[in-house]
């Protein structure tokens, strides 16, 4: 690395307007970090931590081929709760059980499963686009006091401190700690994505719903056969022409069947690398957005509903719940039931017509302590799930990491050194605090509303007080 690289680097980073000066927030300086240090490591550890104040070192270096580790920079930040506007938003956050699941691009994992460096799905705040990200570190703290959050179509078990992304009257998302949830506002599950359905991905999806295909004595798969009695148009433009049949069922009326030769069958699950349903997950996590969106749209056709989509096949049903992700929509719980003579349960995955879950909404209840875990994201949010349920989440923060790549040269051009996360969750909690003593006075927020009732907490952990 020389001068001349810093110096290109930098060059390409976004800076932000802070007080008339400009700085570099922690993502574009990891951003700029992983362009020079492709395969670079950045570390982050507890030193001190009595749950008032806690102290953070971040390291930043590289590998020598040798296997050698070499350190560029150390920063260290020292923060205590509640101290100055900065330390209300980013003391320390301890995040979420251990059981909890994080999305990665190869699917659903826990935190012994994954490291830095590898790409998990999160939403870009700046551009509000749900994409791929690096996971910077992970965090893992012991015995921590657990409330669980929930409605009947939202439930989520977290510490006190961890951080959502919330909209509130103002209608632009932002971060916000679970202990200062305000009833005017709404946890955000997802964002809605700009998208649209390719071919491809809806022939995809016919082929995943509402259709036989037939394989060969080794499993090759051969000719595909599709009987429907609805959505004629939609399958007759991507098939052509079906034909007709007579069904003895009166609710069918009439019915057509399309073979679909074998030679496009293999293509298109060729093409998408699909042997067997649960092949399905880990292809609609590398699509193209579009042709998630295609067979998203086709499988809602075929087995979807008002409520959600139904299969008696749990793979095609988390496979939808990971398309909902990729494309900005808000699900519930996976339910299961057994329809009257069957021999295998209906699954059903709720969608909704909202994008998250109002805080007004919200009961709270305490849980006992758990160990629990924290991932950081180059965007500073993830999508996680818990049990069958999956939602959009913040991270951990830590402006050690800000100043360790400040230590290299990171983000100097016009700014400091100090990380710039800092000053903007400094002038985004003042914004908030001016606003919140309007709203205070509002009278459609009197205090025996659900919110102000659901106070079960002790005093020093008290909800949305």
């Amino acid at each position: 690395m020389t001068y001349a690289d810093i110096e290109r680097v930098n060059s390409e980073i976004n800076m932000i307007d802070m007080k008339g000066k400009d700085y570099a927030m922690v993502p574009e300086r990891v951003t700029a970090f992983r362009k020079l240090f492709p395969e670079g490591f950045i570390q982050t550890k507890i030193l001190f931590n009595d749950g008032v104040t806690v102290m953070m070192q971040a390291k930043a270096g590289y590998y020598r081929e040798d296997g050698t580790e070499i350190v560029l920079a150390t920063g260290t930040a020292q923060e205590v709760k509640g101290k100055g506007l900065v330390n209300t938003t980013s003391h320390i956050e301890n995040c979420v059980p251990l059981d909890t699941e994080i999305l990665t691009a190869d699917g659903w994992k826990y935190y012994y499963q994954v490291k830095p460096g590898d790409k998990v799905y999160s939403l870009n705040m700046e551009t509000g686009n749900v994409e791929l990200c690096d996971l910077v570190r992970i965090n893992i703290y012991n015995d921590k006091p657990i409330v669980e959050l929930k409605t009947s179509r939202f439930k989520a078990r977290c510490t006190t401190q961890h951080k959502w992304v919330v909209r509130g009257q103002n209608g632009k998302p932002h971060k916000e700690e679970t202990l200062n949830l305000h009833s005017y506002q709404k946890i955000v599950q997802n964002v809605e994505q700009s998208y649209k359905a390719s071919k491809s991905g809806r022939m995809l999806g016919w082929l995943m719903c509402d259709c036989d295909i037939k394989r060969t004595k080794n499993g090759m798969p051969t000719n595909a056969y599709i009987s429907q009695a609805k959505h004629i148009e939609d399958i007759e433009e991507l098939f052509g022409k079906g034909t007709t049949v007579k069904m003895p069922n009166d609710e069918w009326k009439q019915c057509y069947s399309w073979c679909v030769p074998s030679s496009i069958v293999r293509a298109i699950l060729g093409t998408y690398g699909i042997s067997t349903y649960a092949d399905l997950k880990t292809a609609m996590l590398k699509a193209d957005i579009n042709d998630v969106a295609g067979c998203y749209q086709s499988m809602m056709l075929a087995d979807g509903e008002s409520r959600g989509f139904s299969s008696t096949y749990y793979d095609l049903v988390e496979a939808v719940q990971i398309m909902c992700v990729r494309l900005g929509i808000a699900t519930g719980h996976i339910k299961s039931r057994m329809a009257k003579n069957a021999t295998k349960p209906i699954y059903t995955l709720s969608i909704k017509k909202t994008d998250g879950a109002c805080v007004s909404e919200l009961s709270v209840k305490n849980l006992p302590p758990q160990d629990v875990w924290c991932p950081t994201t180059e965007n500073g949010t993830w999508f996680m799930r818990q049990e069958d349920f999956v939602t959009l989440t913040s991270n951990c923060e830590t402006s050690a990491v800000g100043r360790a790549l400040g230590m290299i040269g990171l983000g100097l051009n016009g700014g400091g050194i100090c990380s710039a996360e800092e000053l903007a969750n400094a002038v985004t909690a003042q914004k908030q605090m001016k606003e919140e003593e309007k709203l205070l006075v509002n009278p459609d927020y009197p205090p025996d509303s659900p919110v102000q009732k659901s106070k079960k907490l002790p005093p020093e952990a008290n909800l949305w007080g």
